[in-house]
């Protein structure tokens, strides 16, 4: 009887450890990973407003994901991290990382035009025009409601590697639209944000008195 007892137990103890084994070399995979591929963020200043908040006392915080295949795949209005073409130059460790959301991808044929809508009142529309020639108007996906002034965009085609992006703050934010910077190139772009945590507290650039919520999602469409 005791020899039966040892034969069951190992015949259950090998696929017990082979199966334990197994999800450990997963998890550990999976954590290697994400440490790689996957990045903290933290909002800073007032550009993204008002979608993410960026006060150093109360600042919106969450992950980006930097693999190559998210970038390739990334989605029009989704939020992304980028560099700037004036620091194409220097070391990675001396760049610094903007948070802006996609506007424009390659190959689009665009223009934001300052018109009057069917209230009276002028509005910044957003047009990406089609094969046809016509266009489509784009809707924002955030509030624009405090977007005042003219913020028109000539007519321009993007070239198949670069991307055109604004914070949601169009009063107050240095992106796309600025001369200085342009659209950027695919080798500008950092990675893809891909949910907003919570709310932290940066003191000397580092996150502290996370505050987390409800996970905030940023999809994008496909058109």
């Amino acid at each position: 009887m005791q020899v039966k007892k040892q034969s069951t137990f190992k015949f259950f103890l090998w696929p017990t450890l082979s199966l334990v084994l197994v999800v450990g070399a997963v998890i550990f995979t999976q954590a290697i990973f994400n440490a790689n591929y996957y990045s903290n963020f933290y909002v800073s200043g007032e550009s993204m407003l008002p979608t993410l908040k960026g006060d150093p006392n109360d600042a919106d915080y969450g992950k980006y994901d930097g693999h190559k295949s998210a970038l390739r795949n990334v989605k029009r209005f989704q939020i992304v991290t980028t560099h700037y073409p004036s620091e194409r130059g220097l070391k990675e460790e001396e760049k610094t990382i903007k948070i802006k959301r996609l506007l424009f991808k390659p190959g689009d044929t665009f223009e934001v035009s300052y018109v009057k809508n069917d209230k009276g009142e002028y509005v910044n529309e957003m047009h990406l025009f089609l094969p046809s020639g016509d266009y489509r108007i784009l809707d924002y996906p955030f509030d624009s409601s405090s977007i005042v002034g003219d913020h028109s965009y000539p007519k321009t085609t993007l070239s198949s590697t670069q991307f055109f992006v604004a914070g949601d703050n169009w009063n107050n934010s240095l992106d796309s639209f600025d001369e200085s910077v342009g659209p950027l190139e695919f080798s500008d772009l950092v990675g893809v944000v891909t949910k907003v945590e919570g709310r932290c507290k940066v003191v000397n650039k580092q996150i502290t008195d996370k505050k987390p919520y409800d996970v905030k999602i940023f999809n994008g469409v496909d058109y």
